[in-house]
């Protein structure tokens, strides 16, 4: 487990991230999930101890020395030496680590580049790149691997070689934390959220805890105009939030509904076409989340500017 403990850090006059206080359960895939500037690269790099704290602390529950010595770090581009061979690559550094050379092999082996093990890196692809720079991660058979968007230029074909490289990294009990915007992957792979915006943590938890946060909803669609309309009545009446688009009515409503707004429906003496429950998304989720802080942030502003009016005598 890595825990952070209200955490800040100062990275310039005017860039601060923090407090920042989240827990990743040990042997989970952990998704950092926030858009570009969020903050997530340097918590991956405080956790690393890449980036020294202003305040707070960053430690494993069974190393209170710290997390760093637990980690394997794949963050920015694996700075590989394109004139050396991947097995040179990686011997380069073990021997830096002090490690014996069979470390080296065994990393290549474990992300399937031994057959390549003695082309120079500069001929690989951006996807083989990868694959050396988490060998590289893994040289210590860390019980922590950090991965800043590991995903970014690969191929259909890479991203999903990489999921089940990681799934198969969880299933040995190792700890993954990557960093992501890509909500998409994120609902593929992780089993648990860690989501920032402007330097703060806004909420942890499982993906499904994420998508409770906003309202399921189903989609009803009707033959025409008039019995759209006369359906959407039904629904209102008995007590149902709808929204219309078209020919069609969302309702506000857990998914095991749908035969209850089918019979309001034909009641009302209309019938529907479509009655399609629609599952939230993480995005969806994200969104909601975000536009919540900013109402509320710009609530504060305008309270913190009420008080500082000065009133007339």
């Amino acid at each position: 487990m890595v825990i952070a403990d209200r955490v800040t850090a100062t990275l310039s006059s005017d860039t601060r991230i923090g407090p920042l206080s989240f827990a990743v359960p040990r042997g989970t895939i952990t998704g950092l999930v926030g858009p570009n500037g969020a903050g997530k690269t340097t918590a991956l790099r405080l956790m690393c101890a890449l980036v020294a704290p202003s305040s707070g602390s960053i430690l494993t529950a069974d190393d209170p020395s710290g997390a760093a010595a637990r980690m394997g770090v794949l963050i920015d581009s694996p700075g590989l030496l394109p004139s050396l061979t991947a097995r040179d690559n990686l011997l380069v550094l073990a021997r830096l680590a002090g490690w014996q050379p069979a470390v080296a092999d065994q990393a290549l082996e474990r992300v399937e580049m031994t057959p390549v093990a003695h082309r120079t890196v500069g001929t690989f692809s951006l996807g083989m790149k990868q694959r050396i720079g988490l060998a590289a991660a893994l040289l210590a058979d860390p019980d922590i691997v950090i991965l800043d968007e590991p995903t970014n230029g690969l191929d259909p074909r890479g991203k999903a070689d990489l999921r089940v490289f990681l799934r198969e990294l969880s299933a040995e009990g190792k700890t993954i934390i990557l960093a992501t915007h890509a909500l998409d992957e994120v609902e593929e792979l992780c089993d648990h959220l860690i989501a920032m915006d402007r330097g703060r943590v806004i909420f942890q938890g499982t993906p499904a805890q994420m998508r409770r946060m906003i309202p399921e909803t189903i989609l009803c669609r009707a033959a025409g105009p008039s019995e759209r309309d006369a359906a959407a009545a039904a629904f209102v009446n008995a007590g149902y939030a709808v929204a219309l688009d078209r020919d069609a009515i969302r309702v506000t409503a857990d998914t095991g509904h749908g035969a209850v707004l089918n019979r309001l429906a034909q009641k009302a003496g209309t019938t529907l076409t479509e009655i399609t429950a629609e599952r939230p998304t993480l995005e969806q989720a994200f969104l909601h989340l975000t536009s919540t802080r900013a109402t509320s942030d710009a609530h504060d502003r305008a309270g913190n500017e009420e008080e500082d009016l000065e009133v007339p005598a």
